[in-house]
């Protein structure tokens, strides 16, 4: 018997040069054995697996092949294992071990754990071969997770106007191990990029591309975002003030940097901890005709949506119909981990088959959570909605397979929905919007008829760090509960964005990429309306908004903030009134032209009020309250299109009006002095046609206020005397003096 020393034994200096990875590529180095055994060495054999798969088996090839160059080839002592085709942001393991004629050597026990980069892989020198020197290893990013997105059609132009047409969005998400440093990769053509932080703090630092932005770690309460819009040089260089020459107009990059905000899941909890292959299986399950009615793992029970006699009637149900009926307490914890696609709606819905039959949420004792750093995405199309005739009235199945997240819950907590982390993607068109957290009609006993549906589920729930991405117009963004708290969110919509549609709301932070439906702010909500008193919201950067539809003898088309609904009895059939509302720190930059014609378009800056001929409305002869808006630190560094004036309406003739402040104070007129340029707090609304504070703008003024209005220079300069100053149009008899702007009489 040949003994163990006859074996080669482990290879040595085993490792993965930093700079020879890539999203899908990487080179593995080792020396050979000190021992290579009682016989020559006949070959190297080698394996691999993505952390957490299983081994495949032992492959290997003669020396000769690996030698690391010329030089080295007669003494054979360094080796070398190139991998291709791997997949960007993931986490591998490897093992290699020596063979002679005696036996196999050991391999690594654990073996070499290394990372591919993620799809952002940094511009910038390749190596110590690369003329331009090393990279500094702390500028490589660490794995993340990359999604990218692009519009499939574009069909209602909602994405495009006059500088080009926005198709794709990218995002990158840093997860834990937070960067000290990061680089972006920028598209061919793009030599520079120009970025956009919606914080006051400013984490991130503008900067060519390849060039290190530094990182602030989040203190876990506020992750970090940045918004990247690319762009050409005139001259090769990157300043954007001496070198522009065009924003690209096709492509947006969403960078997150956040912590995980769960570490295990709660005790005691009901656990829906979702993998890759586990969402593949739900899908089959739910979305097709096999795998049978039900996903369990654990107490985890995921259903097929399917008609489901209850009570005597054919209702169809969703997909978390069970885990919301069994009657338990206990939290609901459901995770999708990093990189996950879920494509089945996660819902406690139910609803009738029939056309038009209102749909309820049945609403569970248990606290929920859904969290992770994976995303919840449609199956459902465009052709599938305009193959159904669906756009008027949509029948209860479309309605429950369309309900991308939409639950209720009674938990007595501060928030008894909680939801962070998660991307939740492409929403089919379902003329509201595809997300309702405790705010959707909640189920009577009997999941009876639409006069039976109980209306009182307007409970609180919280939204931190979601990615909410939705090409389609008539889907919207969320909506959620009465106190209910939105923040540090991202939102792509091409309808509204941030719907206050309850009282107590507040919605901080959030950065708003707006298509050509809608508004960035919408106060009030057509549909179901619970009022809006208390309601705040603090922080909002536009960087790219594309609304081509406003025109100035329209006087219901959208606006960056509207109110398109009536404030009256509405669908629930209680009293809508919209009132006591701020809205502090909105920024929309102006990002120049491309051929000419502006990057961002916006149809009005406010348009705000009841419209009688507007088909939101449902005109019952109610009298309700309509005002109480104040609107502080507003920069608009552009003109709205086509020189639209912002309006106020009353063509209700019902309408209690309160006053509407577009400074800072409680009476209706705000008081003297005005505002200087620079403050930092406590600014009105200020429009900058020249792109930068260092340019003339001017205070929001009124059209019965000329010899008022005033220049944002030094606060003593009336002026100027066109129309462009005279801003905003409202009936002088129906407001009066309940307009405040950001100065009082001379």
């Amino acid at each position: 018997m040949r003994s163990k020393k006859g074996k080669p034994s482990k290879v040595r200096k085993l490792m993965v040069p930093t700079k020879k990875t890539t999203e899908t590529k990487v080179k593995i180095r080792w020396n050979k054995p000190k021992r290579t055994g009682s016989t020559k060495l006949k070959k190297y054999q080698f394996r691999l697996k993505a952390k957490g798969g299983t081994w495949k088996k032992w492959k290997g090839k003669t020396p000769k092949k690996l030698a690391v160059n010329k030089k080295q080839k007669k003494k054979q002592k360094k080796f070398k294992k190139v991998y291709k085709n791997l997949q960007p942001g993931t986490s591998y393991v490897f093992q290699v071990r020596a063979k002679n004629k005696t036996g196999n050597g050991k391999g690594a026990k654990n073996g070499l754990k290394f990372h591919t980069l993620p799809e952002c892989k940094p511009d910038g020198p390749d190596g110590p071969d690369d003329p331009d020197g090393p990279v500094d290893p702390d500028v490589r990013p660490i794995p993340s997770v990359n999604y990218v997105y692009t519009n499939p059609n574009n069909r209602d132009g909602q994405w495009k106007n006059l500088a080009g047409e926005l198709t794709t969005v990218q995002t990158t998400q840093f997860i834990d191990s937070i960067p000290s440093v990061i680089t972006v990769k920028t598209p061919d053509g793009d030599g520079c990029i120009a970025i956009f932080d919606q914080f006051d703090g400013k984490p991130f630092a503008t900067a060519g591309s390849g060039d290190p932005i530094p990182v602030n770690p989040p203190d876990g309460s506020k992750p970090q975002q940045l918004t990247i819009i690319p762009w050409q040089s005139s001259n090769g260089g990157c300043n954007i003030n001496t070198d522009f020459a065009s924003y690209d107009p096709n492509i947006v990059i969403a960078v997150f940097v956040s912590k995980r905000y769960f570490s295990s899941p709660p005790s005691n909890a009901t656990v829906c901890k979702i993998s890759a292959s586990d969402a593949a299986a739900i899908d089959n399950m739910a979305l097709t005709n096999s795998g049978g009615n039900q996903w369990t793992k654990g107490d985890c029970v995921i259903d097929k949506p399917r008609v489901r006699p209850l009570n005597g009637n054919d209702m169809y149900t969703g997909s978390l119909f069970t885990m919301a009926t069994d009657g338990k307490s206990k939290e609901l914890y459901i995770e999708l981990e990093a990189g996950v696609v879920l494509k089945t709606p996660l819902n406690a819905m139910v609803s009738a088959t029939a056309r038009g039959s209102t749909p309820c949420v049945v609403t569970t004792k248990r606290p929920i959570t859904v969290t992770g750093f994976g995303r919840l995405d449609s199956n459902i199309t465009r052709d599938d909605y305009d193959s159904q005739g669906l756009k008027e009235n949509q029948t209860g199945k479309y309605k429950v397979d369309t309900g991308q997240l939409i639950v209720n819950s009674s938990a007595a907590r501060e928030f008894p929905i909680d939801v962070s982390g998660i991307t939740i993607s492409n929403s089919p068109r379902r003329n509201d919007t595809a997300v309702k957290l405790n705010f959707a009609p909640s189920c009577t006993p009997d999941y009876s008829t639409p006069s039976q549906v109980n209306y009182e589920s307007n409970r609180p729930a919280k939204v931190f760090d979601v990615k909410r991405i939705v090409w389609n117009g008539e889907s919207d963004s969320y909506e959620v509960g009465a106190d209910s708290y939105i923040g540090n969110s991202w939102i792509l919509s091409a309808d509204d964005s941030i719907k206050i549609s309850s009282t107590g709301q507040t919605f901080e932070d959030i950065t708003v990429i707006q298509g050509g439906a809608g508004g960035v702010i919408n106060i009030g909500s057509y549909g179901y309306n619970y009022g809006t008193a208390g309601s705040r919201v603090d922080g909002v950067y536009v960087p790219r908004i594309l609304q081509n539809n406003g025109k100035a003898t329209d006087p219901g088309s959208s606006g960056l903030i509207q109110t398109l609904t009536c404030p009256i009895k509405n669908f629930n059939k209680k009293q809508q009134n919209v009132t006591n509302v701020s809205v502090n720190d909105l920024t929309l930059p102006g990002l120049g032209t491309k051929d000419g014609n502006q990057m961002n378009t916006y149809s009005r800056a406010f348009s705000l009020g009841v419209t009688g001929n507007n088909a939101f409305c449902i005109p019952d002869g109610s009298v309700a309250t309509f005002g109480d808006f104040q609107f502080t630190n507003v920069d608009l560094y552009q003109d709205p299109m086509e020189g639209n004036k912002s309006a106020l309406y009353d063509e209700s003739g019902t309408a209690s009006l309160l006053p509407i402040r577009f400074c800072n104070g409680n009476d209706a007129v705000c008081s003297n002095p005005i505002p200087g340029p620079t403050a930092e707090s406590n600014r009105p609304v200020a429009i900058w046609p020249g792109g930068t504070k260092d340019s003339i703008g001017y205070f929001m003024c009124g059209t019965d206020q000329a010899d008022l209005c005033w220049t944002t220079t030094d606060g003593t300069e009336q002026g100027p005397s066109d129309q462009a100053a005279k801003n905003i149009e409202y009936p002088s008899g129906d407001w009066g003096n309940k307009v405040g702007f950001p100065y009082g009489p001379p």
